[in-house]
C-alpha cells in the first residue's frame, strides 16, 4: 500500500494520509527504504529536494513525502529519523541521499547500499560494453526478476507531480530489503560483509 502527504493527484492506486499516522508507523520500524526525488541539475548545490520516500522492508508499505508540503516541525522530526543512528537505512546509491540531505542540514546516518555491497561483491567491473552492473533497474531485474520503467527518473522538474512519478519514485523503494537479502550470503561467502 501507499501512502501520500502533501499534494498530489488524486489516484486509486495510493492513498493520502497524514503525518502523524506516517510517525506511527515510522517508530515501529528498526530499518527502512529510503529514496529521494530532487530536481535535475548538474550541480549538486542546484538540486531542490523534492520527495523523499520510505519502504517497509517486507515491501508491502510505501511513504511519499512531498517535502515542500512539510512543516519545518515535521521536517526537523526527519531529520532525527534520519540521523538516528539505530535505525539503518536501506538506499541505492546512498552518495547520492547523503549529499543532498547534507544541503539540507541532514547527516545520514546507518545506512545499508545494495550498489556498493554490489560493488564490493563484483570488485566494480563493467560489462564488455561499458554499462553499469549496480543500476537499480539491474538489480532489481537480477535479484527480484522485476522490469523497472526508469524513464521518469529526470522528470522531477514538472509541477505539479503526476500519479504516475508518486508510482515511480514508490518503486525505489519496493526491494532494496529483497536485493539485500540476496547479496548478504554472497558477502558472507566472500568474506566481504565488513567491507560492504
Amino acid at each position: 500500500m501507499i501512502f501520500t502527504i502533501g499534494q498530489v493527484p488524486e489516484s486509486d492506486l495510493y492513498q493520502a494520509s497524514s503525518f502523524e499516522l506516517f510517525l506511527d508507523w515510522e517508530r515501529a520500524q528498526l530499518e527502512f527504504e529510503l529514496d529521494l526525488e530532487t530536481t535535475v541539475s548538474p550541480w549538486w548545490c542546484d538540486k531542490q529536494l523534492i520527495t523523499m520516500q520510505f519502504g517497509s522492508i517486507d515491501g508491502r508499505t510505501q511513504w511519499f513525502l512531498r517535502w515542500l508540503d512539510l512543516t519545518d516541525e515535521q521536517k526537523e522530526h526527519l531529520k532525527h529519523v534520519l540521523e538516528n543512528p539505530s535505525k539503518t537505512k536501506l538506499i541505492h546509491n546512498a552518495l547520492f541521499e547523503y549529499v543532498i540531505l547534507r544541503f539540507n542540514n541532514i547527516k545520514l546516518e546507518n545506512v545499508y547500499d545494495t550498489m556498493l555491497a554490489e560493488q564490493v561483491l563484483f570488485g566494480g567491473i563493467t560489462s564488455e560494453k561499458g554499462e553499469s552492473l549496480y543500476s537499480l533497474k539491474t538489480l532489481v531485474l537480477k535479484y527480484c526478476c522485476v522490469e523497472m520503467d526508469k524513464t521518469l527518473q529526470l522528470s522531477f522538474n514538472e509541477e505539479p507531480l503526476s500519479a504516475e512519478q508518486v508510482l515511480y519514485a514508490c518503486d525505489d523503494v519496493m526491494y532494496l530489503s529483497m536485493i539485500r537479502r540476496m547479496q548478504i550470503p554472497e558477502l558472507k561467502q566472500e568474506n566481504s560483509e565488513n567491507t560492504a
